[in-house]
């Protein structure tokens, strides 16, 4: 989802919301930049958390089949120790 940040004054502060592109609409009341930048952070993790769930499984699954979680078209065999060099 992309969102845009809007700022306008008001007095002498600057006031902020965060308008969502996805719903044409704001998604925030009015925040300070302290507000602001506190409520991004919680974006950005639960964001990060998201897609680690999104991709954990696929992962470790290409792990198990290929010995690596390469998308490249590696593969490891799953019996050769760690540190084996690789021809």
């Amino acid at each position: 989802m992309a969102h845009m940040i809007h700022a306008r004054k008001t007095g002498d502060n600057i006031r902020f919301r965060v308008w969502s592109t996805s719903s044409d609409s704001y998604i925030t009341m009015e925040m300070t930049e302290t507000e602001l930048r506190e409520w991004t952070l919680k974006v950005a993790v639960c964001d990060a958390i998201q897609q680690y769930l999104d991709e954990i499984d696929g992962r470790v699954q290409r792990t198990i089949q290929n010995g690596t979680s390469s998308l490249m078209g590696d593969a490891r065999d799953l019996n050769d120790p760690w540190d084996k060099e690789r021809k």
